[in-house]
């Protein structure tokens, strides 16, 4: 009897989301999918949106689909589709995902879970208690932080003694040349010699912070005379913020410049970086300032003390207006201290690189899929 040679197919995955605009979890989503070697692995990405929105899709490469089923066709596209795996991010597209895995076969399923306050202000919604039971039914659960399976755990004990962490990544290759954009970026900027900018990459949401930040900054300018906001982002809070910055007088030395495709020229004129945010799972934002040279303070919540190193790579600043006031005071009048946080910061941005993500991910998937490239063999 001979046999046909071993026959080798890539693994398939199904990347289900909840939309494709430019959030956080979207944007972490999209850059697992495209790290993934296609030679190894099949990947299309699921948008429960019916229309198309500006977001994060326009990073996918052209080999990686973009699909449109909405939740109640999305059954049919995993049974035509046939994944080897289902990963679900976020609660809607997780509640959905459960649901459709049985008219799919018998694809396995991990959920990651991205948001703090899904197991805070928002645990008792009702999405997310779905969301909660949806993740029971999933092999392998996602953390993005210690901080986000820290939350879970005061919620949901048994759930989060089988959640991984699994930090998100980002491409830090077209950072690395950022502060050489300096002086080209301030120029166009129009910032004069003298001036300290304290730039925020964001979505503008209550949970950030923005609010503190411009109350600090008006009790801070006594103090420091050059001091100036470049605020990078849109969102619901906008117009509050601008009229925020009218009611302290501000509204001169911070500028809106609103969410921007390319953050790089923005992070060259920044000379700190702040994140006074309420709460963060993760925080890819500062990642990229800090691979960018930039200093960085942020809140201590949620997962912003794991990105830098528990203060040792940016400075963890209380979320209080004195504090944050005395924080950007302090950042200003000591050029040697930022300089040194923003090496650290530098060092530590690493860890967050697709390498270490991409590597994180594929033991994950091998992990749940028993590891190796699906094979088939006939006899002949």
């Amino acid at each position: 009897m001979t046999h046909a040679p071993l026959v080798t197919r890539r693994r398939r995955i199904a990347v289900v989301l909840n939309d494709l605009g430019a959030g956080g979890a979207q944007r972490a989503a999209v850059e697992q999918a495209a790290c993934l070697d296609p030679r190894e692995w099949e990947v299309e990405v699921a948008s429960l949106e019916l229309k198309s929105a500006a977001g994060w899709d326009s990073r996918l490469p052209r080999r990686i689909p973009v699909r449109r089923p909405g939740v109640a066709g999305l059954a049919g596209w995993l049974r035509g589709f046939t994944p080897d795996l289902v990963h679900a991010h976020l609660a809607r597209a997780t509640i959905a995902s459960a649901a459709a895995l049985p008219f799919a076969g018998t694809p396995a399923f991990v959920a990651t879970c991205h948001n703090l306050s899904d197991w805070e202000q928002r645990r008792n919604h009702p999405v997310r208690l779905l969301a909660r039971l949806a993740l029971h039914r999933a092999d392998r659960v996602v953390a993005v932080s210690e901080a986000v399976r820290e939350a879970m755990a005061g919620v949901d004990p048994a759930l989060a003694a089988r959640t991984r962490v699994l930090w998100n990544g980002v491409d830090l290759s077209g950072f690395a040349q950022v502060r050489t954009m300096r002086e080209a970026a301030r120029e166009v900027l129009g910032y004069r010699a003298g001036t300290f900018v304290v730039g925020v990459v964001a979505r503008l949401d209550p949970r950030k912070g923005l609010d503190l930040l411009l109350d600090a900054a008006s009790d801070a300018i006594h103090r420091v005379p050059g001091l100036e906001l470049l605020i990078v982002g849109d969102g619901s809070e906008r117009e509050r913020l601008v009229a925020r910055s009218h009611e302290l007088g501000l509204h001169t030395r911070v500028r809106f410049v609103g969410e921007q495709s390319d953050v790089r020229p923005y992070l060259a004129a920044f000379d700190l970086f702040a994140a006074p945010s309420r709460s963060e799972g993760l925080g890819l934002a500062l990642v990229e300032a800090m691979a960018s040279g930039v200093p960085v303070a942020g809140a201590p919540v949620g997962g912003i003390p794991e990105v830098l190193a528990r203060g040792e790579a940016g400075w963890l600043v209380p979320n209080t207006r004195s504090a944050w006031t005395d924080a950007l005071v302090r950042a200003a009048r000591s050029p040697q201290e930022c300089a040194r946080i923003a090496e650290a910061g530098l060092e530590q941005s690493s860890r967050f690189g697709l390498d270490a993500m991409r590597d994180a991910l594929v033991g994950l998937y091998d992990e749940v899929l028993g590891g190796g490239t699906t094979r088939s063999a006939e006899a002949a």
